[in-house]
């Protein structure tokens, strides 16, 4: 019996593409459409309508990320390698956990810089971790890497899986519930959400020009001094060249341009499958020390995490959940319940392309000098905020005491 195809809309697609892995007949593609995201499109003549790509959809299929059996807890963790430390985005816990894979013959997967384009790639070996490591502000083409986990599974080897929280929906969900010689962790993280590539395509267009390759965090003065974009041109033998404040940081910044489904994220809660959740412990009054080099924030949900934790090279100290939502509160909470009144939400794909590039700054970064006509949309961009910061702030607090109930 043929199945009617329903693919997650436009709204709520994640863009994870486990869809695209698991069609047998290869009829879904990935493309990107006018709004600057990546979205799978479903070839009909190819297509034999046996439903498999909706059985793996994280959203299709209802898939619940949440266990509230789960005894999830918070730690500031670092990793003892400067070296690695300093390569990584802040304190080098996934690169210390895919050190340790690695050495023991397991196979790492995480996000890749390849040019402009972001891919998730499989490594083997330590000296391809450099690949993985720092933050990438963007989405990621995750087609292929699917299979090749799968396969992996299937062969007998350790897998560290690292991604975001609907990646590895997508991966769980592609995996199903068969059973493999192979051991599988998975990593996800505290996710603002995919920006529009119209803010890559614009910045490169009228800033840098033909580049080589984007590096988000740049961590040569520090973690603190990290939030900038570093380019790596194609000419001039390789010159770099580092950007503060551009178009790229404050359309992730804003959230403006975000995919709709990451303005309301069925996966951020605290008690998610992932083995681990990891990501920057911004707020942090602990480990002042720590923080030139950069400090992270593991949640460990699993025993195989708390595990997994131990045997990697890190420091490890236990923390406490009112400490770490005092700025990361996309762990409990995915809305952004008022950001979708905002004029440069509604219109984004119209003004990258009917407006100047100056305009775009003055609309999404807030740069430039304004006349007293921006005043009306300055005060709405301060009202939004506001607005959005209440509304965090009373969920964050009913976590809080919910948290403090179990406890007790």
């Amino acid at each position: 019996m043929r199945t009617k195809i329903r693919l997650a809309s436009k709204n709520t697609c994640t863009g994870c593409l486990a869809c695209l892995d698991s069609c047998p007949e290869k009829a879904i593609h990935a493309c990107v459409r006018s709004n600057g995201h990546l979205y799978p499109e479903i070839d009909s003549g190819v297509c034999v309508k046996c439903g498999r790509c909706m059985e793996v959809c994280p959203v299709v299929s209802g898939y619940d990320y949440q266990d509230i059996a789960r005894r999830s807890e918070p730690y500031a963790v670092w990793a003892n390698d400067d070296e690695l430390r300093m390569q990584s985005a802040s304190g080098g816990l996934f690169a210390a956990l895919a050190v340790y894979v690695l050495s023991q013959g397991g196979v790492v997967a995480g996000a890749s810089m390849e040019g402009i384009e972001v891919r998730h790639i499989l490594i083997s070996g330590i000296y391809e971790l450099y690949k993985i490591q720092n933050s990438k502000y963007q989405q990621v083409v995750s087609s292929g890497i699917y299979k090749a986990v799968k396969e992996a599974l299937r062969q007998g080897k350790t897998v560290l899986f690292g991604g975001t929280s609907c990646q590895i929906a997508g991966l769980s969900c592609f995996l199903g519930e068969n059973k493999f010689s192979g051991h599988l962790y998975t990593v996800d993280m505290i996710c603002s959400g995919f920006p529009s590539l119209l803010a890559l395509e614009s910045f490169l267009k009228h800033e840098a020009g033909p580049v080589q390759t984007i590096i988000y965090r740049d961590k040569k003065e520090g973690c603190e001094k990290g939030q900038r974009l570093s380019v790596i041109f194609k000419k001039e033998a390789e010159a770099e060249k580092v950007y503060a404040g551009d178009l790229v940081y404050a359309a992730f910044g804003t959230h403006y341009t975000h995919r709709s489904c990451c303005l309301n994220c069925r996966f951020a809660v605290a008690r998610r499958k992932a083995d681990i959740t990891m990501g920057d412990f911004w707020g942090d009054t602990d480990f002042p020390e720590q923080h030139y080099k950069g400090l992270s924030l593991a949640i460990v949900h699993t025993d195989r995490g708390r595990d997994l934790l131990k045997r990697a090279d890190l420091t490890v100290h236990s923390s406490a959940w009112e400490k770490v939502l005092k700025v990361n509160f996309r762990l409990v909470y995915g809305k952004f319940s008022f950001l979708k009144f905002h004029p440069a939400r509604w219109f984004y794909p119209w003004l990258f392309t009917h407006c100047s590039y100056g305009i775009l700054l003055k609309i999404y970064r807030g740069a430039g000098a304004y006349s007293r006509g921006w005043y009306p949309y300055l005060v709405f961009c301060k009202m939004i905020g506001l607005l959005e910061k209440l509304q965090r702030g009373r969920v964050v607090l009913k976590f809080l005491k919910r948290m403090k109930y179990y406890e007790d």
